[in-house]
């Protein structure tokens, strides 16, 4: 279980967590140290804490004015949180969370080493590395306890990824362009991967006739140079 392997890495996530909502909930750097010149006795420094703590403790009376009387002095002994590297060790334990399941850091909100070029292919990267195997031991799972013996000789369970790691519009439709221009694709094909309607007469495949075999090659072009001859002697 990644949960038991990554133990002491929730366990770190936890506890700053706890420490973040401890410290925004004390406002006035987390603890402080109030210091008098003299001797007081325990009413008086029981009185101190709970003025003190009414006064200036929680966010809502951050950066008020501080009020001391007697000589006395105000010692901060807590950490800022930019010298604690509070927020880097959150963000480090997110992503190691992230890491442990496979999962792009973009897709959980961290965004610093983020462009419009790699998120692309980042998702299709999720998509191969993390489903891809996941959705195949479910394929699995499906077809030993869904089909009996004879219908698994002419059926099959399978997930379909296309919309998942379909690229931007323009890479989808140069490869549609490709596929059509190949044989392999039909208006209506494209037209199903995109979700619309089929169009009349879009079931035809098409493909170019600029290429033929090799062995064919010699044989087209004489004949091609006859046909101009034919014609008076215009090459084609």
């Amino acid at each position: 279980s990644p949960i038991k392997l990554m133990m002491n890495t929730y366990g770190t996530a936890v506890a700053t967590q706890k420490f973040g909502n401890r410290f925004f909930s004390n406002g006035a750097r987390c603890s402080n140290v109030l210091e008098h010149p003299g001797t007081i006795s325990e009413n008086a420094r029981t009185n101190l804490r709970a003025s003190f703590d009414a006064m200036y403790s929680g966010v809502e009376n951050s950066h008020k004015t501080m009020l001391l009387e007697e000589g006395m002095k105000l010692s901060p002994v807590s950490v800022p949180p930019d010298d604690a590297q509070f927020i880097e060790t959150r963000k480090l334990s997110d992503i190691e969370i992230s890491r442990m399941f496979k999962v792009p850091p973009h897709l959980i909100g961290i965004l610093d080493n983020a462009t419009f070029s790699n998120i692309e292919h980042q998702s299709i990267q999720f998509a191969t590395n993390t489903m891809l195997p996941i959705c195949k031991a479910h394929e699995e799972e499906f077809l030993s306890k869904l089909l009996i013996s004879t219908e698994k000789q002419s059926m099959t369970i399978e997930t379909n990824m296309d919309g998942i790691i379909r690229g931007d519009m323009k890479s989808r439709y140069e490869a549609y362009s490709i596929g059509k221009q190949q044989g392999f694709l039909n208006t209506n094909d494209i037209r199903a991967l995109e979700n619309m309607n089929e169009s009349d007469g879009g079931d035809i495949y098409l493909m170019q006739l600029n290429a033929i075999p090799a062995h064919l090659a010699e044989e087209y072009w004489k004949a091609k140079i006859m046909e101009g001859g034919d014609k008076g002697g215009k090459k084609i």
